[in-house]
């Protein structure tokens, strides 16, 4: 699946007779479907889906160091993280030291002394998971 193209996701009743044509559309969008079993506890199964919907398209909290460009060395203390909310203009996270200075939110290298990714603290990570916030 080409980088810029919408993941589709799909969830379904097993006993609508989609199921199959379902699979084709989750396939095609690089995603499996979410089957939920019509079932007693249906209410529930639905919301558990969704769920795994949302986590599965919920931006990543790990990111590689990125590469510098062609001849040139990359410069650590260059790199920013940055937000774009949907509502607002572009916001600066903070970085800090490692995973023990992420009180506030914020990111560091893992590892400090070789980067090998970019991680965001805790706190900042929930708020780019939660629903369009990014």
């Amino acid at each position: 699946m080409p980088l810029n193209q919408t993941r589709t996701r799909t969830l379904t009743l097993s006993n609508t007779g989609t199921v199959a044509l379902d699979w084709s559309i989750a396939e095609a969008g690089g995603t499996t479907p979410v089957i939920v079993e019509a079932t007693d506890d249906l209410a529930a199964k639905f919301a558990d889906g969704l769920e795994g919907i949302r986590a599965a398209a919920a931006p990543p909290c790990s990111y590689s160091v990125p590469l510098p460009p062609n001849g040139e060395a990359l410069n650590l203390n260059l790199v920013n993280v940055v937000l774009v909310p949907q509502d607002s203009g572009p916001e600066a996270i903070l970085n800090v030291a490692g995973p023990d200075e992420c009180e506030f939110g914020g990111w560091y290298y893992d590892p400090p002394d070789d980067p090998q990714s970019i991680e965001l603290c805790p706190n900042t990570c929930d708020v780019v998971s939660t629903p369009f916030a990014s």
